[in-house]
């Protein structure tokens, strides 16, 4: 299993593709260039990569890659070494990627735990004290409902949709992530399935960010 500390290092850079409806992460060019170098020595191996173009509305695939297998004659540890530096020469020696505003993606042996990433990302952020404010007023509403089941889990979803409005999150992983877990909620709701379950990861997830508020400066 990857360590938190690689899983960081990973992924400090990097850029989710979820939104256009893929699981991957990926680098621009020097990103990718700087990640490969700190890779030396640690215990992971690039086992290939793609490259792709990200426009506003889509991801474009390419067709260039490479891949990187071991020697039956290598240790571990060499073959660590050598996909590093396969990769690195594959990006670096890749024609004009300014050109065509390239994105990399690294595939490793060990599965980057993307959760951890995000949390890693929002524990970095700070709130407004009056989005901190509206955050408490939505962990409020979700202890009620947990407690008495009031108000209905419709006024529920539209209320919370209010208060993620009032926040006014700039940050896109603030965004991504409060509209996901309201989405999780209100397919339960169209459903007629309970959704205690999903209440509690929301407010979870509002619980770390009420844990981010900017502090005064001081005089």
């Amino acid at each position: 299993m990857i360590s938190e500390a690689l899983n960081t290092k990973i992924g400090d850079k990097a850029i989710s593709l979820e939104a256009y409806g893929y699981n991957d992460l990926v680098w621009n060019y020097q990103d990718a260039i700087d990640l490969l170098h700190s890779l030396e020595g640690e215990p992971i191996a690039v086992l290939g990569g793609s490259l792709c173009e990200v426009q506003e509305d889509k991801v474009s695939w390419r067709s260039e890659g490479w891949y990187c297998d071991p020697n039956e004659d290598e240790s571990r540890e060499e073959y660590f070494s050598r996909s590093h530096l396969e990769a690195l020469k594959y990006i670096e020696n890749f024609p004009e990627p300014q050109k065509y505003a390239l994105f990399y993606s690294m595939t490793f042996n060990e599965i980057i735990d993307l959760d951890q990433l995000t949390r890693n990302r929002i524990a970095k952020i700070h709130l407004t004290p009056s989005q901190c404010k509206t955050v408490k007023l939505a962990i409020s509403l979700i202890d009620s409902y947990l407690s008495t089941q009031q108000p209905g889990l419709e006024i529920l979803i539209t209320q919370l949709s209010t208060y993620i409005d009032a926040c006014q999150f700039t940050n896109d992983i603030l965004l991504e992530c409060s509209w996901e877990y309201w989405g999780r909620l209100e397919e339960k709701w169209r459903t007629g399935k309970t959704a205690t379950a999903e209440l509690r990861d929301m407010r979870k997830f509002l619980a770390s960010l009420e844990l981010n508020v900017e502090k005064p400066e001081s005089k």
